[in-house]
């Protein structure tokens, strides 16, 4: 009896536990509800009175606009769609908006806060960045709000001072997360802001030991989460986008274990398909179908000046002296050069020099120590000070490489300041109009004009060394001595090329070199590096790496900052730097070997060799082509290009509307090479060789580069036939024929022989015309690479091995084998006739080598 009545009594004590707790639950529901609803009010109050923002703030560069994207989102739950942002969303879109003349920034502020900031800061930061999203688009920001299950920090009222709450008209009892879509996509209802939902289906596979980063346990944040997601859907039913995601087992990301999740394309092209369009209607005037091949290059040329002058370092001194120069203020303590007898820079075409002219200025230095940027950074103070300055950087588009190009520009930038023309100074001389040599010839011409007039200009020409003739003998050529007195000019040339170097110090000129930077002129490269993709290091993550040996190299710094760009968490980037190698060449080494170790199409490292054996660069869709399958002329797909052009996208450069495309530094090339590379690269040149040859589209460049990798890859067979059979060949100049066919020809000597055999050549083979385009006859050309004949030829003759079948009295026809006789009176007209040797297959003791074209 004792028992049951034990056991009614804890029945009733149960009920009565289970009364209060639904009571004192009700109670906290009722007062979150109503906190709930108390912010939602203060929202929609606040949206009542918002007032458009209006900018004053003058729009891009050189007509090129700045789109910036907010990206919002808790942190810890949101690492893989991150990811997914940074390396191949928003390089496709930063691709996309270059073509529209659109400068892209993404705003990810997991990176602009560091790690011992106050909650003011934070909130401070995040906020005003927004700010300035908001300037440059009058109010209707570019924003991407990512939520999932948790809700995000809510600071308490004493976290947030009374300055902040006035200047960002702060909700109390709301999170950070949740500040930043109201002020950012909320108040003003911004057409350019997008949501994208995460499927709660992803969470029941979280492995229960990572579940804490993915959800919310507190009452009021679980709340908030409801709230946001329904008013989102009310006033954004457009704008809201709900995805899908499997968790894909957990990684291992410099030392932190993550869960890791698979099949994202849906949400990435979803991303890209919204910003695409709401850039678009924003900005529907910025298309490149507006500018035609000259203004396009000189967009090009102010674009690439202003953007590499924002990241001038450690060069005072030299910035000093250059400013000088081209000021026309006296100089001392510059070295010049010793004057030395003209060689390609011929003083006798030139004319004598006077006193009053100027002695150029060369600047030279190791690749990768900033001449670009310091030049870019003199051309673009000049200009805003309102001189004249003629400026050329040879890289920075396709055309831009072309020494034609540069010349015809100089040549027309020195006529616009001749106020009264000499009929001479329009006058293309003694070949092609816009050719270097006519340009060197009206060149000639303005210079006395200009002399006379006292023309003042600033002319600065950098990267000479990389124009595609800079290993031919006429390199420079165009380049006069001096200038006349009031043009001053500047040219730069890396050191690593010794041709260029000796060409300019042709004649005095002063010299100048471009040294390492110092440890602070490191740190400041390092913050303005990042600030331009809105993120920021620690004191402690900032001095881990400028005390590192090769912090004096910008080109290390510079790889160094895109590695922990792209890396995704900014909480172990400490582990991150620490591991990073301390020598160019192995941090080179490490980021070829990641980025091939990250591909699964095998695409990444074909591309690399490819560009790494390219004579100069690959026009964009020819590589492309070459990805794909090029027997049976099927390019590569479009997503696996894209995927793979994003991933090299770093690492090198695109040129120009054609988009040539190019390392980003030679020495990424130099370890590719190194790395990649075998047996001579015989494999790569073999299927350049193959592209050029069955499939490349253009004339012009099968008949640049189908002969020349043919020879690298040693394809004999393939470069006879090209000569044979495509119309490109056509184009090559009989100089080049020669140099190429003197690959192809037999190596023996035909004098070692006790009596010559020459090559025969029946009357009717004599006859037929060998190239069609301009109807040479067989016996009228070189029986070796088939150029016109001159009057300086030679005859051909053979080695023993080919003049089998030969003797004194009978030749074989080299064409049809057909027995020709020497010496008969009586079959005169059917002797046929002696093969001849043209001037540049003769050149020297060529003529004595055996004139059989042999492929084996």
């Amino acid at each position: 009896m004792f028992k049951v009545r034990s056991n009614r009594i804890n029945k009733m004590y149960m009920k009565y536990r289970e009364r209060l707790e639904k009571e004192n639950k009700e109670s906290v529901d009722v007062s979150v509800q109503t906190t709930v609803k108390s912010c939602w009010n203060e929202v929609d109050k606040q949206c009542q009175e918002y007032k458009p923002f209006t900018s004053t703030k003058p729009q891009g560069k050189s007509g090129w606009k700045i789109v910036r994207v907010f990206v919002s989102s808790t942190f810890t739950d949101f690492f893989n769609e991150r990811e997914i942002l940074v390396k191949k969303i928003f390089p496709e879109l930063r691709e996309w908006c270059k073509l529209r003349h659109i400068h892209l920034i993404e705003c990810d502020l997991r990176w602009g806060v560091p790690k011992e900031a106050t909650t003011q800061l934070v909130i401070d930061t995040c906020l005003e960045e927004l700010n300035r999203c908001h300037e440059d688009t009058n109010g209707q920001p570019f924003f991407l709000g990512l939520i999932g299950k948790r809700y995000g920090w809510i600071p308490d009222k004493t976290d947030v001072s009374d300055e902040l709450k006035d200047k960002f008209q702060w909700v109390d009892n709301t999170s950070i997360t949740f500040m930043e879509i109201l002020h950012g996509a909320l108040r003003c209802k911004s057409p350019n802001a997008a949501f994208f939902f995460r499927s709660d289906e992803v969470i029941d596979s979280i492995p229960e030991k990572a579940l804490k980063r993915f959800i919310d346990e507190e009452t009021l944040s679980k709340q908030h989460l409801i709230a946001l997601k329904k008013q989102l859907q009310k006033r954004f039913p457009d704008q809201v986008y709900d995805y899908n995601c499997k968790v894909d087992g957990m990684q291992d990301t410099a030392g932190r274990e993550r869960v890791k999740f698979s099949e994202l394309d849906k949400f990435s092209d979803q991303v890209l398909d919204f910003f695409k369009t709401a850039i678009t209607n924003m900005y529907d005037d910025n298309k490149t179908s507006d500018y035609d091949e000259e203004e396009i290059e000189e967009e090009n040329q102010k674009f690439y000046i202003e953007n590499k002058s924002e990241l001038v370092v450690g060069q005072d001194n030299l910035l000093k002296i250059l400013t000088s120069y081209l000021k026309g203020e006296p100089l001392s303590d510059i070295p010049e050069s010793d004057d030395s007898k003209s060689f390609v820079r011929d003083l006798k075409f030139w004319g004598e020099t006077v006193p009053e002219d100027n002695m150029i200025m060369c600047i030279k230095g190791h690749p990768g120590y900033g001449k670009s940027t310091l030049l870019s950074k003199v051309v673009n103070d000049f200009l805003k000070d309102g001189y004249e300055v003629f400026y050329h950087f040879v890289g920075c588009s396709a055309s831009s490489k072309n020494t034609e190009t540069l010349c015809k520009r100089l040549v027309r930038a020195l006529e616009k300041k001749v106020l009264k023309k000499d009929e001479n100074t329009n006058h293309a001389i003694d070949g092609e109009e816009g050719s270097v040599q006519s340009s060197m010839e009206r060149l000639k011409c303005l210079l006395p004009v200009l002399r006379e007039q006292q023309t003042k200009l600033c002319i600065v020409i950098d990267a000479v060394n990389e124009l595609p003739d800079c290993n031919t003998y006429n390199h420079l050529s165009w380049l006069p001595p001096r200038f006349p007195g009031n043009i001053k000019c500047i040219i730069s040339s890396a050191d690593t090329h010794p041709p260029t170097v000796a060409r300019l110090t042709e004649h005095s000129c002063y010299v100048c070199e471009v040294g390492p930077i110092n440890k602070e002129a490191a740190e400041i490269l390092v913050s303005k590096t990042l600030k331009k993709f809105n993120k920021q290091l620690d004191k402690d993550q900032l001095s881990l790496i400028v005390s590192r040996p090769c912090a004096t190299n910008p080109l290390w710094l510079t790889m160094l900052l895109e590695e922990l760009r792209m890396f995704g968490d900014f909480r172990t980037l400490d582990s991150k730097i620490e591991k990073v190698s301390d020598s160019v060449d192995s941090l080179l080494t490490d980021i070829v070997n990641r980025i091939i170790a990250e591909d699964e199409t095998g695409l990444v490292k074909k591309s690399l060799c490819l560009l790494a054996c390219a004579i100069e660069s690959i026009q964009l869709h020819d590589l492309s082509n070459m990805l794909g399958d090029i027997s049976n002329k099927e390019p590569v797909a479009p997503l696996y290009w894209s995927q793979t052009r994003r991933v090299l996208s770093p690492y090198i450069k695109e040129i120009g509307v054609q988009s040539n495309i190019s390392f980003y530094h030679m020495e990424i090339r130099r370890i590719v090479r190194q790395l990649l590379i075998t047996n001579h690269g015989r494999e790569w040149y073999r299927l350049l060789a193959l592209y050029y040859t069955k499939w490349c589209p253009d004339e012009r460049s099968r008949s640049l580069f189908a002969p020349k990798y043919c020879l690298n890859a040693n394809l004999k067979a393939e470069l006879l036939e090209f000569y044979d059979k495509d119309p490109a060949a056509e184009l090559i100049h009989d100089r080049l024929r020669s140099q190429h066919f003197e690959n192809l020809r037999c190596q023996s000597q035909a004098t070692v022989t006790p009596l010559l055999f020459p090559v025969v050549i029946c009357q009717f083979c004599s006859t037929k015309t060998c190239r069609k385009k301009f109807r040479i006859q067989n016996k009228d050309c070189c029986v070796v690479c088939k150029s016109s004949l001159t009057f300086k030829n030679a005859v051909a003759n053979l080695c023993n091995f080919h003049a089998f079948g030969h003797n004194d009295k009978y030749g074989k026809c080299l064409y049809c084998n057909m027995i020709v006789p020497k010496e008969n009176s009586n079959v005169k007209n059917m002797m046929g006739n002696v093969g001849k040797l043209c001037m540049n297959c003769s050149f020297g003791h060529v003529h004595k080598k055996c004139a059989m074209v042999s492929i084996k």
